[in-house]
């Protein structure tokens, strides 16, 4: 192992890994089926500009040579510019084609995006039900700020203490500490809070920090032969890991590691001959990596812009024009904005830099939030009226309480006490399942009678069948649920509701079969009908035409699914009710409630007046 640092001006396998890394994310977000597991690319990019920033603030401490101005000002120079001119242009879009409340959203997202702390305000915005977040053209900003404020913390934090102890030993041993508390707090935030441990930076640092130590290390691969083994494994679990990983992966954690770990291993290697150099070495990665950031900052914006033009599914000629326009708007802002601002003899100043940008953000800031009254006045009463059903309010699903979510990942904190409703001189009910069970509670609980009782046991993305998959709070709570709580307590009748899908099927016989010992009644609500897209902002694309909507819905594939499940429970001692069939009854599917309410307020979830409306078809005398 030689202690020889390599100029990163020469590491083009660094270039390589940027294209490796942006392309997975872009891929992901066009067509994440092709790519489950793209995300991890933002890991890759976070690995990586721990090993170019920690060693170059390294590298000025070392040399007394190191100022916060300058360093400081290159990070401005570097990145506000791009960012300035998607911002400017994404924001005229959003102009456009948001609706009022979205737009207002947008300039909040614009705000924290500029100060860089987006990740903490999307933070704010996420959960199971935050759809506000897939037309959020700023999103992916979120890694940018985490990025930021990264920058901002770990000069102050290595200045400190090369200067107190003026030692490599105490600066590796302070960021290790750094790196451990960070992951060990990824880790146990992803238990109790998956949203926090995914957007937060303190739970980040050690993608960084990992990166770092091998800058400061000067750790290097001592042969050709050892390069070339360690690239190809890098890139090997990098790949299995894009492929495996998906929206479901617990992340990040300690499922982070196998990702950091692998860029950590090739930036380790620095491959300058055979495959893996061959690889990442090319003109066409290195290409790619030098327009990275600005194809990072476009991808975005130009999909979910696209997606509310076009409401439907991409196609795969979709997909491929998305791409090039990516790469060409990437091209183009590379070529003009970055590449001229890093060599404008005008922006050599530090303080000169530091000043504009904050001056450009102060006015962007400005000028979005003094367009928002115009923006407003584009729309009717009516539009804004269906548009408030995109933020509906979804507080009668008791989450965290007796649902489940990201946000409460552990079954600890279904609270048995005040979810379970059950007494011994009444008729009890239970209701289980996953958020389209939840949806169903409050409706049925207004139609209980006095002797009738309704307990709820829900959690996102969790099937009532028994052995189930997906999560820890999901297997908990549902091996809780079909172990324990039907046991000690007597349910007159069982009703199981969620997102069916086809490989639910099999799990069913088995789950009824457990059923029927301990009810005499078991009731099975089908899947529901389901759009590409909120149905609130399909009522008004199509208020004109709502015979349309159709169009744009997943009305064939749920009469087939509903049909399966159907032919299934008939076959079962428990009972079907074909949600279907009682929303979209002969083809002609219902909207809106009679005071005009939109039944579902997004892809699928029913409103509470939806809900109650199709409770009085379904259950026309009561629960029991």
């Amino acid at each position: 192992m030689t202690h020889t640092v390599i100029k990163h001006s020469q590491r083009k396998d660094i270039q390589g890994l940027r294209a490796l890394a942006v392309l997975s994310v872009v891929i992901f977000h066009i067509s994440p089926a092709n790519l489950k597991g793209g995300y991890l690319g933002v890991d890759v990019f976070f690995v990586i500009s721990g090993y170019l920033i920690i060693g170059q603030i390294w590298r000025g401490l070392v040399s007394n040579e190191f100022s916060f101005t300058d360093f400081y000002s290159k990070r401005f120079r570097r990145l506000f510019p791009s960012f300035a001119v998607v911002a400017i242009v994404t924001t005229l879009f959003a102009y456009m084609m948001m609706l009022p409340e979205e737009y207002k959203t947008y300039i909040h997202s614009l705000i924290a995006s500029s100060l860089y702390v987006s990740n903490y305000w999307f933070y704010s915005q996420s959960g199971y039900f935050a759809n506000a977040l897939e037309f959020a053209p700023l999103l992916h900003t979120w890694s940018l700020s985490v990025e930021e404020q990264f920058y901002l913390i770990f000069p102050f934090i290595m200045y400190v203490v090369y200067k107190k102890f003026i030692a490599t030993r105490a600066v590796i041993l302070s960021l290790a500490v750094v790196a451990v508390i960070s992951l060990i707090a990824s880790e146990i935030a992803l238990h109790y809070d998956a949203s926090l441990s995914f957007y937060f930076a303190p739970t980040r640092f050690w993608q960084f920090v990992l990166g770092g130590l091998v800058s400061i290390l000067a750790i290097q691969a001592t042969s050709e032969r050892v390069s070339e083994i360690c690239t190809l494994i890098g890139l090997t679990v990098l790949l299995v890991c894009f492929f495996l990983f998906n929206k479901t992966t617990p992340f990040p954690g300690i499922y982070a590691l196998p990702t950091s770990l692998a860029t950590a291993l090739i930036i380790y290697a620095c491959p300058q001959k055979g495959l893996g150099a061959l690889i990442l070495n090319n003109k066409l990665a290195t290409y790619i990596g030098n327009i990275s950031y600005s194809l990072y900052l476009w991808h975005w914006p130009v999909i979910v812009f696209y997606k509310l033009y076009n409401i439907d599914n991409l196609s795969r000629f979709e997909k491929l024009m998305l791409l090039g326009i990516c790469l060409l708007l990437a091209d183009l802002t590379y070529r003009f904005v970055e590449n001229r601002f890093r060599g404008n003899r005008y922006t050599q100043n530090p303080n000169r830099v530091i000043s504009l940008s904050l001056a450009a953000s102060l006015v962007m800031i400005c000028s979005t939030i003094i367009s928002t009254p115009f923006h407003s006045n584009k729309f009717s009463a009516k539009e804004t009226y269906l548009e408030s059903f995109l933020d509906y309010d979804k507080s009668h699903y008791r989450r965290d309480i007796c649902f489940l979510t990201t946000s409460s990942n552990d079954f600890k904190f279904y609270n048995q006490e005040f979810c379970i409703n059950a007494e011994e001189n009444k008729r009890n009910i239970l209701l289980i399942g996953d958020s389209h069970s939840a949806m169903w509670y409050e409706a049925m609980r207004r139609k209980l009678k006095d002797n009738e009782t309704l307990t709820q046991v829900s959690a996102s993305g969790c099937w009532p069948v028994v052995s189930p998959t997906g999560e820890k709070r999901c297997k908990d709570l549902m091996q809780w649920a079909f172990d324990d709580l039907i046991n000690q307590v007597e349910f007159e009748k069982i009703i199981l509701a969620g997102r069916w899908r086809k490989q639910h099927v099999k799990k069913l016989e088995s789950t009824i079969e457990l059923l029927k010992r301990k009810t005499n009644s078991i009731e099975f609500l089908g899947p529901i009908m389901e759009y590409n897209t909120d149905l609130p902002r399909l009522l008004i694309s199509y208020q004109a035409e709502q015979s349309k909507i159709l169009e744009h819905s997943l009305y064939f594939e749920k009469q087939a699914l509903d049909k399966l499940f159907l032919k299934t429970i008939s076959e079962t001692p428990a009972s079907y009710i074909s949600l279907f069939n009682t929303l979209c009854e002969l083809g002609n599917c219902t909207l809106t409630t009679e005071q005009g309410i939109p039944v579902q307020f997004d892809y699928g979830h029913l409103t509470l007046e939806g809900s109650e409306m199709l409770l009085e078809k379904i259950y026309p005398n009561g629960l029991l």
